[in-house]
């Protein structure tokens, strides 16, 4: 009997709880207000509440997630189309997809493009879309991103892209590399091949 008092008594507290809860919407739009989500990094702690959610701060979420960590500052759809770059063309480049490359090494070769784009002093940040995706592309020099968005067919702002290329000439500037993975739409590279460039956005954009 004891027992079944107990359950009663829970089932009844339980259904006042979720009553509550349900009824008073500004109780629930005030538990809201306080949400905040916290993303520790290797510069300090990021925090983001659904009030924040302005342009700047969707950007610096989004790339957070994806290995880059805005320390300084950034510069975002400001290279023209027409900007000079330099295109090498017998460029010797690996090449390489996840299957080739393990998803364990991308995701080291990953953190460290991310962090060598994370300690430059600017970051520049492009979106376009090319064959009907949204790409962005993030590198450390105008140059690099004029010479992505040279095959772009249209420049514009989005929240999260489809494709996203990572361009970091701080390490490695002899061996040029284009590492790709298809299922995350991701390319991480310091080639100056715009062909083979352009190559494996087309096939990420099949």
């Amino acid at each position: 009997m004891k027992n079944i008092k107990n359950i009663f008594s829970l089932t009844k507290n339980f259904y006042y709880k979720k009553n509550f809860l349900t009824k008073n919407n500004l109780f629930n739009q005030e538990i809201k207000a306080f949400s905040i989500i916290s993303l520790n990094t290797h510069s300090g702690s990021l925090q983001y509440n659904h009030k924040s959610e302005n342009p700047d701060s969707k950007l610096k979420n989004y790339l957070s997630k994806n290995w880059v960590l805005l320390k300084n500052t950034y510069k975002y759809n400001i290279v023209s189309k027409d900007s000079h770059y330099y295109n090498d063309e017998n460029e010797k480049t690996l090449i390489s997809g996840i299957g080739k490359l393990t998803q364990v090494e991308f995701e080291r070769f990953a953190v460290k493009t991310g962090l060598g784009l994370s300690n430059t002093e600017t970051i520049f940040i492009q979106d376009i879309i090319f064959k009907g995706k949204k790409i962005r592309f993030v590198a450390e020099n105008p140059e690099d991103i004029a010479r992505l968005i040279s095959i772009g067919e249209e420049q514009t702002f989005f929240d999260d892209a489809e494709i996203l290329v990572l361009v970091n000439n701080v390490e490695n500037k002899d061996k040029r590399f284009i590492l790709f993975d298809k299922n995350r739409k991701t390319v991480l590279t310091n080639s100056q091949n715009v062909d083979k460039l352009t190559k494996i956005i087309i096939d990420l954009s099949a």
